[in-house]
């Protein structure tokens, strides 16, 4: 799958998410008792949390890679898996690539892998983390000797605010079916994220995302959940949808909707440090 700009509407095929979300859960399964501290993030997170739509509502445009951000505990080594990450990923048929947070399989199904982390003092925001075998040899021992994580400012409310989503998939490579829990960072966490990244790139596809989950949050599936978390009123979208212009081109945002995102992030960010110290992952219940 060939990354897209984040421009064009087109490099987004929607029917390739149960594809993804196989691939997803082939790595889970092969990452074992490390998966546990490993949120999925980045474009595959719509579709995960609201599955079922509403009338009117179109589908989301999907991704063509796959986002996993990393535990605090992973990357400082406050827990001990049992393989290399990067063993892991080296038995998969995975290559490093232009960064040594992305990681690329280019054998059959072509497929692309980044890895992320919660930003902190010695790992600064936007920048490539690799734990030091001197000062954290545990943590060095769980990702392996060249793969690292990009540190993001959001990256610890990534993986603290997480939903655990019950899934039955067909393993890539006729592996076989398997029932798989993925832990899917929270419509929250996800709005967070989006704002942030919003207001530091031009990279339409942010401002897409950000629109097509509040406006499936007007209805019932998604609400619940955000005020769980006694999160704002989210602003009515009737002016915003739906992020696209005719010729395929994802829109910039207009005026009105980067106003409402900015008050929004301003908003959620209050909430922030609240949820960093109360991890408030939600499974089914059995």
């Amino acid at each position: 799958m060939t990354e897209p700009d984040g421009q064009h509407i087109e490099g987004y095929d929607a029917g390739t998410r149960e594809q993804l979300i196989a691939e997803a859960a082939d790595l889970v399964r092969a990452f074992g008792f490390t998966a546990h501290h490993i949120v999925l993030i980045g474009g595959m997170v719509p579709g995960l949390l609201v599955p079922v739509l509403d009338p009117g509502i179109a589908p989301h445009v999907g991704t063509a890679d796959i986002d996993l951000c990393l535990s605090l505990a992973l990357v400082v080594g406050d827990t001990e898996s049992y393989e290399r990450m990067e063993t892991t990923l080296n038995r998969l048929g995975f290559t490093q690539g232009d960064a040594s947070f992305r990681w690329h399989r280019r054998d059959g199904v072509k497929l692309t892998v980044e890895f992320f982390c919660p930003a902190g003092e010695d790992r600064p925001a936007g920048r490539a983390f690799r734990p030091n075998t001197a000062s954290s040899p545990t943590a060095k021992h769980n990702m392996g000797g060249r793969l690292s994580a990009l540190a993001l400012n959001a990256g610890e409310l990534l993986t603290a605010d997480f939903e655990v989503i019950e899934r039955t998939v067909e393993l890539p490579q006729r592996k076989g079916t398997l029932d798989v829990r993925l832990r899917v960072t929270g419509p929250l966490a996800f709005l967070v994220a989006n704002v942030e990244a919003l207001n530091e790139r031009d990279k339409p596809k942010d401002a897409y995302d950000i629109v097509w989950l509040i406006e499936v949050g007007q209805g019932d599936p998604l609400r619940p959940r955000l005020r769980s978390h006694n999160a704002p009123h989210l602003p009515e979208t009737k002016s915003m949808s739906p992020c696209r212009q005719s010729g395929g081109h994802l829109k910039q945002p207009t005026a009105s909707v980067r106003e409402a995102m900015q008050g929004l992030s301003h908003t959620l960010q209050t909430r922030k440090h609240d949820l960093n110290g109360t991890p408030s992952a939600r499974s089914p219940s059995s």
